[in-house]
């Protein structure tokens, strides 16, 4: 009877997510987390996640995602919740 060799092959990988201080990033107190965050605008919270605009807008509207609304209108993602 002939023997059958057999390889295991295991392949590790890690994921880093560089986030640049843009302008409209804010460190603030997030409520959720409890801790201070990074809250980003829409548009880093799409190149993060790689998410469109439409579902992380549904994430939030479903409190799937932190979020705090500036006084002009402007919608900003804890990083913390994105990376849940």
């Amino acid at each position: 009877m002939k023997k059958i060799r057999r390889t295991k092959v295991v392949i590790e990988t890690e994921r880093i997510i560089c986030v640049s201080q843009r302008r409209t990033a804010m460190d603030v107190w997030c409520d959720e987390c409890g801790q201070h965050a990074n809250m980003l605008s829409l548009e880093e919270a799409v190149a993060v996640t790689g998410l469109s605009p439409q579902e992380i807008c549904r994430k939030v509207g479903a409190d799937a995602l932190h979020f705090r609304e500036r006084a002009d209108g402007l919608l900003f993602i804890c990083l913390n919740s994105l990376l849940e």
